[in-house]
């Protein structure tokens, strides 16, 4: 209280005193009493002169003493509008309190005083309702005038008080009346008692018939009974038939997967309006608990229910809260944003207009409305404070408004100052009505006061302790047999050391040199035994058998996903550097590659696309850093998000709709970077066809590597592994894509030789290369001109040069009358293919050498009489172009698009062998780009030739 506020209340009580028969000696020995409770002695002199003098100033001019002076009139308003701007609401409540108790010290009733005490009140804007409270509590200053007053709460001992009405509280062995009075809006519990020879409040003895305010965690005790601050708050929430549940868990023995008993023997009933702290040392199973109470670790080992619902049914996690000790934010998002989207997927019933406000109720209670525009920020780089972080995550909870709320460490990494603004905000959400459960590490003595019910945990898993947290001290004390057993806390200053207990808990035994063991002198086993005895199990009520619950409405599945991908679209938008890296990351890298390979092999002539050695290259690395910028934008998508996901999950959100969202955000992504990677390589290297083709094969390759970023980002636990696993997908797609290394030249375990190996096939790099390879020597302008020509004339080129001359040898070779099976099945797929005139096909056996010799002439002067013609024909097409287009144009359309290496690569003209055998056929080794007959039922190849213009999958032939 601040020296201003002081001198103001002996003003006010000087006025008060000297109002009708002024100068009443018991009016001054309050002042000394109260001013001794808040200054030093040394400075007490100086405000009770300055109440001794205010209170001797000359009366008012009328000397009617009969009603209010206008200048004490005046005076008290001015004092009161000076102290209504400096103190809280709480403060305000306080100083009624002590003036209402200021005039009711008296024997007689004043009415020019009362007068004065409606005067501050109005002044201060105290609740009429509550002000009655406060003028009706100091006014009550008999037996009868207490068991009368309804508004009070009492608590008596029936045996004494027969007179009392049912409204009265029993409590078996009180001699006196005790009774209360709650002021909702300050948050604070006045006490009175009566007739009670000797009570003590937090250990230290009070006087009856003084008004005191009762703190968090307070005990009141008399010689035979003690009557608790939590206790208070729970009957009057049921006086004022605030909404009652209650929260049950038995636990006989929960284990881990791998048979480890985590918690045994507890059992646990909870009401609303309870403030319950969990403590336990490390190991102990807080967290546990905490999990297996709130259902996020369903399980059949334990039965938790509340209201008489199993806390995994709907009703249940509907009204279930769960707060985690790290936290549930999006960073990139401002503090109404994480809210919004929030809300928007907790009730698919709340309208915009509701969710608003809402939104705006929530940050206006927990006191963050003046920071809702604020990004988040990450703990490292903080935006907010620790503290707003943590008020925060709550507010995401109250949002859904839960019975019960489960929260883990809640001050953890706090200041003291923000710890204790957050456990207060829990403190007055119990007070609402809630019930809600803390793990709470290490509290200091005002945290540790603050909680009505205390749960302790021992190592194993064993309950130790459940009552009030002050009595826990003594618990303990008076178990281990210490001095002051009945002290719980200190008599000067009312501090409670939580540290006391598991000191006391973990103390262990020393041995015959005085020294420490490492064994403690009472085991967690010994401590839960005085726990069976000496812990009365809590009763469960069994009339709570499913009783309604409120429930709430969930988005479907569709609005689920728009919500999703409309936060997580603003999320990355509002992180400018991350936007930044992503759109140019792909153009970058594109320029780099296609200006550094830019290069010609024609002697030093101007750069032409034809003569670039480097296209092959440059179109397996699109396909590369497609796969590896895919997979580095979604590899931390889930992981990052782990958390939030685990409380959607809680929430009973789609998984499903959280994931297509976030695909099609890296989808849209994606199409913009493959864009920008083709349109800037493309045209710097001078690619200029197929552009479109271009764009959507590497656009299925980056959602390739967004699709398996997401599946690494959800498999693994650590961020370092996710990217050391990276290189171990990247580098074999580069290895067995097909560009690097010829197939024939790998290791036969992998499958080389002159098929693609089945390991290439799961390979995208393979599928993407191959499909631009062929794609831009078959489809480029100059090559479109001639292809089918030149299709043609390779397959007939192919059997006059290789094949039909390789038979004739092996028949010049062969000995016996009968050609080999080599031979045999190789014509019966020449005579069985569909492209074969049907004048020329005929069915085969068995066949001489003479019959074989004739045939293979046959088919060898067909062949060669249709490529003449053919050669003829393509010579023809070609004079007709140069006439249509001009010779110029043709060459510069050959020099711009038929680039001569790729050419080379998808024709295997540089192999020495133009054929093999394989299961005693002969097959075509070069010329792939222009095979038809590999798609042939009668072509028993195993295997897949690499750069054939069509492929078969699943039945369908696709280019």
């Amino acid at each position: 209280m601040s020296e201003e506020i002081l001198e103001a209340l002996m003003q006010l009580f000087a006025i008060l005193s000297k109002q009708d028969d002024g100068g009443k000696t018991i009016h001054d020995d309050y002042v000394k009493e109260f001013l001794l409770s808040q200054i030093s002695r040394d400075r007490f002199d100086i405000y009770y002169d300055q109440y001794i003098d205010y209170k001797n100033q000359e009366p008012s001019p009328t000397g009617d003493s009969s009603r209010t002076s206008v200048k004490d009139s005046v005076r008290t308003l001015s004092i009161c509008k000076k102290i209504n701007k400096t103190l809280s609401q709480k403060q305000k409540s306080i100083v009624l309190v002590r003036i209402a108790e200021f005039v009711y010290i008296t024997d007689e009733i004043s009415q020019l005083r009362l007068e004065l005490l409606k005067t501050i009140g109005d002044v201060f804007k105290i609740d009429q309702e509550e002000f009655k409270a406060i003028h009706a509590f100091s006014a009550a200053r008999d037996n009868q005038s207490v068991l009368s007053n309804e508004s009070l709460q009492r608590y008596l001992d029936r045996s004494v008080y027969s007179e009392a009405s049912e409204d009265c509280i029993q409590k078996d062995g009180l001699q006196g009346l005790l009774y209360f009075c709650w002021v909702e809006s300050a948050g604070i519990l006045l006490f009175r008692f009566r007739n009670e020879s000797i009570v003590n409040l937090n250990g230290l003895q009070i006087k009856e018939g003084k008004t005191y305010v009762v703190s968090d965690g307070a005990t009141i005790r008399t010689p035979k009974a003690s009557v608790f601050y939590s206790e208070v708050l729970s009957d009057l929430r049921r006086r004022d038939k605030v909404e009652q549940f209650v929260f049950q868990a038995s636990i006989e023995s929960y284990t881990f997967p791998n048979g480890k008993v985590a918690l045994k023997g507890i059992e646990m009933v909870e009401e609303s309006g309870t403030l319950v702290g969990i403590m336990g040392g490390s190991g102990a199973g807080k967290t546990t608990l905490l999990n297996v109470l709130s259902g996020i670790d369903p399980t059949d080992q334990v039965k938790v229910t509340l209201n008489g619902f199993p806390v995994s049914s709907p009703e249940s996690k509907a009204n279930i809260g769960f707060i985690p000790q790290d936290d549930l934010l999006m960073e990139e998002l401002t503090v109404y944003q994480n809210l919004y989207f929030n809300a928007k997927l907790i009730n698919a019933s709340w309208q915009k207009e509701e969710i608003e406000s809402r939104v705006e109720k929530v940050l206006r209670d927990l006191g963050l409305f003046d920071i809702k525009d604020i990004q988040v920020g990450s703990p490292l780089n903080k935006k907010i404070s620790g503290g707003q972080r943590k008020r925060l995550n709550i507010a995401l909870e109250l949002l859904r408004e839960p019975l019960v709320l489960f929260v883990d460490e809640p001050t953890s990494g706090l200041s003291s100052k923000d710890s204790e603004n957050v456990m207060n905000l829990l403190k007055q959400l119990a007070q609402t009505g809630k019930l809600i459960f803390v793990v709470i590490h290490q509290p200091s003595s005002e945290i540790y006061k603050l909680f009505d019910k205390m749960f302790i945990l021992d190592v194993g898993g064993y309950p130790v302790y459940y009552g009030n947290p002050i009595e826990a001290v003594i618990y303990f004390k008076t178990l281990t047999h210490q001095i002051n057993q009945e002290i719980g806390e200190c008599g000067t200053c009312g501090n409670v050391n939580p540290e006391q207990i598991f000191d006391t808990l973990e103390d262990k035994a020393i041995d015959d040199f005085g020294n420490y063991t490492q064994t403690r002198k009472i085991s967690p086993e010994q401590w839960n035994e005085f726990y069976r005895d000496k812990i009365p199990a809590p009763k469960f009520d069994h009339s709570k058998s499913q009783e309604k619950l409120s429930s709430v409405r969930i988005p479907g599945r569709i609005r689920q996903f728009g919500i999703f991908f409309k936060r997580d679209l603003l999320s990355r938008l509002r992180d400018k550097q991350y936007v930044l890296i992503a759109l140019l990351e792909a153009p970058v890298l594109a320029a780099l590659l296609s200006f550094i390979i830019r290069s010609s092999s024609n002697g030093g002539k101007s750069y032409t696309f034809a003569s670039n050695q480097n296209i092959p290259a440059y179109i397996f690395m699109l396909v590369i850093v497609a796969l590896f910028v895919g997979l580095s934008i979604s590899a931390e998508e889930i992981f990052k998000d782990q958390k939030i996901i685990k409380r959607e999950k809680f929430l009973r959100l789609s998984r499903v709709s959280y994931l297509k969202s976030k695909l099609t955000y890296l989808m849209i992504l994606s199409l913009l970077q493959s864009f920008l990677l083709c349109a800037v390589g493309n045209s710097i290297i001078g690619l200029t066809d197929n552009f479109v083709y271009y764009w959507i094969l590497i656009f299925s390759v980056f959602v390739f590597g967004n699709v398996l970023g997401l599946l690494l980002s959800s498999s693994f636990k650590s961020i370092v592994t996710i990217y050391v696993i990276i290189p171990l997908i990247v580098i074999p797609q580069m290895i067995l894509g097909g560009a690097m290394f010829k197939f024939e030249n790998l290791n036969p375990s992998v499958g080389g030789g002159n098929t693609v190996p089945v390991i290439s096939k799961g390979m995208v790099s393979n599928w993407a290369y191959e499909a631009a390879m062929v794609k831009q020597f078959t489809s480029n302008t100059y090559e479109s001109r001639i292809y089918e020509y030149e299709q043609l004339i390779s397959e007939y080129n192919y059997r006059t040069s290789y094949l039909l001359p390789y038979l004739e040898d092996l028949l010049t070779n062969q000995s016996g009358t009968n050609a080999s099976d080599t031979i045999v099945n190789t014509l019966k797929f020449e005579l069985s293919r569909k492209y074969l005139p049907d004048d020329k096909k005929q069915k085969i056996e068995n066949l001489t050498v003479e019959e074989a010799q004739a045939l293979v002439e046959q088919l060898k002067e067909f062949y060669q009489d249709r490529q003449n013609e053919l050669s003829r024909l393509k010579d023809a097409h070609l004079i007709s172009l140069e006439d249509e287009v001009g010779r110029k144009v043709l060459t510069e359309e050959k020099n711009g698009s038929d680039n001569e290496d790729i050419s080379e690569i998808v024709q295997n003209t540089t192999t020495k062998n133009r054929y093999f055998v394989q299961d005693e056929v002969v097959y075509q080794n070069y010329d792939f780009v222009f095979m038809r007959d590999h798609l042939d039922p009668a072509f028993q190849l195993k295997g897949e030739l690499m750069y054939v213009p069509v492929k078969s999958v699943f039945g369908q032939t696709i280019p």
